[in-house]
């Protein structure tokens, strides 16, 4: 710039710099019509993966669970819509968040932690002074002072054969329950992300062969939800063979227990309350070769595969039912169709008795997720007795309708 007056060198420096630094760059840019905007949205806002943000989840997202010696490739769970995802069960901050306690005066221990040994969690059954804790769980006690931790209240039995401790107001349940982030079912229903072909989850040969009605697994004779008045009426119209303390004698794990022989299985529960589905369905219903009859469909609709399972109430009467259920024993093709949700999902059955990675999406692996979002999210039970001890409806009323059509 030797012969440029130096007045004007000051200028030409300065556009040079703005030229060089702000202009050239834009060049070396695609084309707008080329630029993907959500690529641009996530270069700006960049967000790990594997951790979702609170209510979000990726609709590509699959999880792969070995069980029973297989592996299952996961998309959904079968649960409480206004639940969490999958993905937002699976993939807790726990990064940089310091361990959370629970204290449990219930069946829950520190195994139960089994299956998220990575959240970052420790479970104690007595209260230790100089811990602080962050959730209680069925803690019959008075509120503890400056808690601002999480009240819970545990139980796997309905509430007409539970008692819980009504004084104190609590956040949420851990049991049976999926209207709880922190639920414990006995099973649970997911949706795979690849579809099976049907002669690989069902053997058409058992399915050809059945010749008798349905069958009947109980040990208690009288119950709430009267299954045994409905059982009793079934039996008019189609043989159904009652066996355990209340019929036949069957050893637990014996030849009786096989459900080859038998077109049906009654998974009846003792009660007739909100979301109360245990081992009778999740275990012996569904790990069998019988199609599972519940009480009710609006108890399990939501969280079984659909026409998984036939309800009583899906008829005027017991009769009408028994009808169907003969035209199905004479016509394999339209039986076999309550086999074809096997296709696309698959049944986790809980038993309580191993803790892994089966348990992760539920139960206290869940509470300890909630543990650690930042901020925590807030849950409230309001009116317990409602919530609590009036979802149940009388299975008199329930029966009596069905018996008389």
């Amino acid at each position: 710039m030797r012969g440029i007056n130096f007045r004007w060198r000051t200028f030409f420096l300065a556009w040079g710099f703005v030229y060089a630094f702000f202009v050239v760059p834009f060049w070396l840019l695609p084309s707008r019509k080329e630029v993907d905007p959500k690529e641009l949205l996530d270069h700006l806002n960049p967000r790990n993966a594997t951790h979702p943000a609170n209510g979000s989840s990726s609709p590509d997202f699959t999880y792969t669970l070995k069980y029973q010696g297989k592996d299952l490739k996961i998309k959904r769970l079968l649960t409480d819509r206004s639940m969490p995802s999958l993905q937002e069960r699976l993939t807790p901050p726990v990064a940089g968040s310091p361990k959370k306690f629970i204290l449990s005066m219930s069946a829950f221990q520190a195994e139960n932690l089994g299956g998220c040994p990575d959240f970052n969690c420790e479970v104690t059954l007595t209260f230790k002074q100089g811990i602080k804790y962050d959730a209680l769980i069925n803690f019959n006690e008075r509120a503890i002072d400056n808690f601002t931790g999480y009240y819970l209240f545990s139980t796997q039995e309905s509430p007409p054969n539970s008692d819980i401790f009504k004084e104190l107001e609590y956040n949420m349940s851990i049991g049976y329950r999926h209207d709880s982030p922190a639920s414990s079912p006995y099973g649970y229903a997911v949706e795979l992300a690849e579809k099976k072909d049907l002669k690989e989850v069902v053997d058409m040969e058992i399915i050809k062969k059945k010749k008798k009605g349905g069958y009947w697994l109980v040990s208690h004779c009288s119950t709430d939800s009267k299954r045994e008045l409905l059982v009793a009426e079934l039996q008019k119209y189609i043989n159904v063979d009652i066996l355990g303390s209340c019929g036949k004698p069957c050893e637990k794990g014996g030849k009786c227990e096989d459900s080859s022989e038998y077109h049906f299985y009654m998974a009846l529960e003792n009660s007739l309350c909100k979301e109360y589905i245990t081992e009778k369905l999740w275990k012996t219903g569904f790990q069998g070769n019988a199609i599972p009859i519940v009480l009710k469909r609006s108890i399990v609709e939501e969280f079984v595969p659909p026409k998984s399972v036939i309800a009583f109430d899906d008829y005027k009467s017991v009769e009408e039912m028994a009808r169907h259920l003969k035209e199905l024993m004479d016509d394999k093709e339209k039986y076999l169709e309550y086999f074809k949700w096997r296709e696309n999902y698959a049944i986790i059955f809980l038993d309580g008795a191993h803790h892994d990675v089966l348990e992760r999406p539920w139960g206290i692996c869940q509470l300890c997720r909630l543990l650690h979002l930042d901020p925590r999210p807030q849950y409230r039970i309001p009116n317990l007795d409602e919530h609590w001890s009036r979802s149940c409806e009388s299975g008199e009323e329930f029966v009596k309708k069905l018996i008389n059509g």
